[in-house]
């Protein structure tokens, strides 16, 4: 999993309006739900909720990552959905200059070893983390490095986003809002082969849709990344 950045002790919390300060970290609006088959985990995962209640993330430069996860504890322990949003003012330009102030991206795997090196970056990733519903209680190296899911396809849209303004008074300004539904998101593992491997022939561990709506908010985190 892509490691998290700690330019700066940053923090996201919700509010119950599009004008309301925001009143915790990690309280926000959400869920995580879709159907899962892992052979790896010995749990039922046919009708999945994360039972999303904790909201934050980290900005760095033009990136932005989001956390949504069950719980505020480190992600080792936790079931947990990562979603790495590549380039903050292009995004933020997009949903001002769109008619129904939106804008949707697909959702694409990192780059990985063996890739042509002039492809593009994707513009958002996505990775789910099972190790609260599948791992064990204390991370160790022999949990099942199969718990952590990419999301390969599918559509993610925001209707709010953050403004890259880590001092900002505007709290408007720090909303962030988005959803992905429809068909939802693909999960693979993508070190089942390399760059080279069609995403077509690539096994499908199942499919995740989510909402989340919460602000972005300078602070002492409630917990501290991994």
């Amino acid at each position: 999993m892509r490691p998290l950045r700690i330019a700066a002790a940053l923090s996201l919390a919700a509010a119950t309006g599009a004008g309301a300060m925001a009143c915790a970290v990690g309280q926000g609006n959400g869920y995580v739900i879709g159907s899962i088959v892992l052979p790896a985990c010995n749990k039922d995962l046919s009708n999945y909720d994360m039972q999303a209640n904790f909201f934050a993330g980290e900005a760095s430069g033009n990136q932005l990552e989001i956390r949504i996860q069950q719980g505020g504890g480190t992600q080792e322990y936790a079931d947990s959905l990562t979603i790495l949003v590549h380039d903050v003012q292009g995004t933020l330009s997009k949903i001002n200059a769109s008619t129904d102030h939106e804008v949707t991206y697909d959702v694409q795997l990192p780059k990985l070893p063996g890739s042509e090196p002039w492809l593009p970056s994707p513009e958002v990733e996505m990775t789910l983390s099972l190790r609260g519903t599948c791992g064990q209680p204390v991370y160790s190296a022999g949990d099942q490095a199969l718990l952590v899911l990419h999301g390969i396809s599918g559509k993610i849209t925001f209707a709010h986003m953050f403004n890259g303004d880590i001092n900002t008074r505007d709290t408007n300004a720090k909303r962030i809002d988005g959803e992905f539904l429809g068909a939802g998101v693909r999960l693979v593992d993508p070190r089942e082969g390399d760059a080279s491997v069609p995403d077509s022939q690539r096994t499908q561990y199942g499919n995740i849709t989510g909402k989340f709506s919460f602000f972005y908010q300078r602070g002492g985190p409630a917990q501290s990344f991994p």
